[in-house]
């Protein structure tokens, strides 16, 4: 008899834990080496999006105060992620001075925590120093 309420939580978890972001954060060495840039920058603006597939995303308007780790081309001043932790989406804030490691698109920088995200500044100033 109380084997079924065990099993109904057991499975709930299961399917909750197939919903999440169940990526192992990596350490900052990987994230620069791997990232496409790294740059510290200062959130201007966030506004949610209609992506592909109708998923909610979010895009940050950012302006680059530091390139840690620059690309071949112009870094664009969008920044696309997901809308939560959950779908492994990066939350910044207005205001937010943070670095970011990530991909870049045609018009628009990807962060996620999976892959990249935030490295502190302090690992990009060593990265850059060391990588160069």
């Amino acid at each position: 008899m109380t084997t079924l309420p065990i099993s109904i939580i057991l499975i709930f978890c299961l399917i909750k834990r197939g919903f999440t972001c169940s990526c192992v954060r990596k350490d900052a060495d990987w994230t620069f080496g791997r990232a496409e840039f790294v740059s510290r920058v200062v959130v201007e603006k966030s506004e949610l999006i209609t992506g592909n597939g109708g998923l909610l995303e979010r895009i940050y308007t950012v302006t680059h105060v530091d390139i840690y780790k620059p690309p071949e081309c112009t870094l664009p001043t969008q920044v696309l992620t997901a809308t939560d932790s959950a779908t492994c989406g990066v939350r910044l804030s207005v205001g937010q001075e943070v670095v970011l490691a990530g991909t870049i698109r045609t018009s628009f920088l990807r962060i996620g925590l999976c892959a990249h995200g935030i490295i502190s500044r302090s690992d990009a100033e060593r990265l850059r120093t060391t990588k160069n």
